[in-house]
């Protein structure tokens, strides 16, 4: 019914203030590789919910259905076919049809193959349709579903899934660890447990794989996992392969007497630390927002400080911690230039010596990502609204605005989608309001015009309330019923992507449609999500 979107799910309360203590000169620290453990700590929060927070490699391929939809995996030009991967290979797979693939880790790629376990006994005899005397233990079945899946055409339905079709078990993995393009002398890697499966799919994941990655001349051992989902349905069946950083890197770096805990994460899962996010001008959200390519993830964390905001490790800017990898990173307003080695073995954050100017903007408590020839870069208002920024021009990415406390309800507030939402962001003067959290987070347009700042002054970057409500109809194909959607531009032209008001969502945005003399012909609610 719309174009609504959710509130991220899984937040959890996290550092809430860093305090910027910067020296004279450059400061190094030596960055030790560490497998994922959800249960190391960072003061009173869990580190692993920072560092398992990645974005896999993915990789797709049909493995059934119609005649010719069997195809090779679907990857991206730059990646090479398998059989210029992976020169030797088992002679024979348990699968009619193994998922072979490729993913590029540091500079090299690597070939793998998912097969199935080999069928028990009883496996076999109910692929052959045998009962214990020999005979077909499915004729009366077959028959009728000959003759169901008639009918079923008479009436212009699709047939029914044959009894002997279920969705691939990929249980083995053959992965060429010590990527000599051979898979015989690898040792098979089991599932973890039996695949989480249901009639149409199932998902079996894999222990962490580790391999040796040769970066520049330095070589480190990096740990990943893979998971697959295989699904099938009376027309096709496909299976969706992920790839996961299972390494992180981790140090300490003393800044003016007072030590931080550094921790990089390889966020686009592809066995090197040093990548820059940026936009990607060849894709575009439906509602003509940017898309970012994302590279990897620093975190600075102040293990002394008390857990006091609500974060998504998914957006740097609903916390205070984190950063992308890039040229600049701001700490507490003030620039640094950040060095990570590829490997990630060593991070020098040195002060900057760009000029920079300020930006303002009516909303306080934000947090915003802009974007320009120096790259990503997070930005956070203060009290009045204003944050520094280097000198150049600078474009909207994302922001996230937070606030506590609503008007105590004798005031009786406005209680429409966008009354609450403006309470939200606009903060409450009142002395009865009751502490609750709200966000609310926004993409920018491609084509919303950039701010230029200047050394030592301060221009105005646009963006937040006054929200305004768009709705768009359009008609599916063959359908006389229109479809619905609405879309919450901010000030800056950005698009709304979530909110959270008073630690929850506001109610469901409501329309009514009317004939021109005010006869009401149809209402109803948005639907989130």
């Amino acid at each position: 019914m719309r174009n609504w979107s959710r509130i991220c799910a899984g937040v959890l309360a996290v550092t809430g203030v860093l305090a910027l203590v910067t020296s004279a000169g450059a400061e190094t620290c030596k960055l030790e590789a560490k497998r994922v453990d959800a249960g190391s700590m960072v003061g009173q929060v869990p580190l692993g919910y920072f560092v398992q927070a990645t974005r896999p490699q993915s990789i797709f391929m049909q493995i059934g259905g119609q005649p010719g939809m069997i195809g090779g995996p679907r990857q991206d030009g730059s990646t090479p076919e398998f059989s210029k991967v992976i020169t030797k290979e088992l002679a024979k797979y348990e699968a009619e049809h193994p998922f072979r693939g490729v993913v590029k880790l540091g500079s090299r790629h690597y070939g793998f193959v998912l097969d199935t376990a080999p069928k028990s006994d009883a496996e076999k005899k109910e692929a052959d349709g045998k009962d214990a005397e020999g005979k077909d233990a499915n004729a009366q079945q077959k028959t009728e579903g000959v003759a169901a899946n008639a009918l079923r055409q008479l009436l212009g339905q699709p047939p029914t899934r044959a009894a002997a079709q279920r969705p691939i078990a990929f249980t083995r993995l053959y992965f060429d660890v010590n990527g000599n393009g051979d898979l015989t002398d690898e040792k098979v890697i089991e599932a973890n447990a039996a695949p989480n499966a249901n009639f149409m799919s199932n998902h079996a994941s894999f222990p962490a794989v580790e391999v040796e990655i040769d970066l520049n001349g330095t070589k480190f051992t990096y740990a990943f996992t893979m998971n697959v989902y295989a699904y099938v349905n009376p027309s096709y069946s496909y299976a969706n392969v992920s790839l996961m950083a299972a390494t992180y890197l981790e140090g300490e770096m003393a800044i003016a007497d007072k030590k931080y805990r550094i921790a990089v994460v390889d966020y686009n899962s592809n066995g090197r630390f040093d990548d820059v996010s940026g936009i990607d001008n060849n894709v575009s959200y439906g509602d003509g927002s940017v898309y970012p390519s994302i590279g990897d993830m620093l975190f600075l964390i102040d293990p002394e400080a008390s857990p006091n905001t609500v974060m998504n490790p998914y957006d740097p800017t609903t916390n205070d911690i984190q950063h992308y990898v890039g040229k600049l990173v701001n700490h507490g307003g003030r620039f640094f230039d950040l060095s990570i080695a590829p490997s990630g073995d060593k991070l020098t954050l040195e002060p900057s010596s760009t000029a920079v100017g300020f930006v303002t903007n009516s909303n306080k408590g934000y947090q915003a990502i802009m974007y320009g020839e120096k790259g990503f870069l997070k930005i956070a208002g203060d009290d009045l609204g204003k944050a520094s920024l280097p000198e150049g021009e600078w474009r909207l990415a994302a922001y996230s605005i937070r606030r506590t406390g609503e008007p105590a309800k004798e005031q009786k507030p406005d209680s429409t989608m966008l009354g609450t939402l403006a309470r939200a962001v606009g903060g409450s003067s009142s002395d009865a309001a009751r502490a609750a959290y709200s966000m609310v987070s926004a993409r920018g347009q491609r084509d919303c015009p950039p701010v230029v700042v200047r050394k030592d002054e301060t221009v105005e970057l646009p963006f937040g309330a006054p929200f305004r409500p768009v709705v768009t109809a359009r008609y599916p194909a063959g359908e006389k019923t229109a479809a619905l959607s609405m879309t919450l531009f901010g000030a800056g032209g950005e698009v709304c992507s979530s909110l959270m008001v008073n630690g929850g969502r506001p109610a469901k945005p409501t329309f009514k449609i009317t004939t021109e003399d005010g006869t009401e012909v149809a209402s109803g609610a948005f639907e989130y999500g």
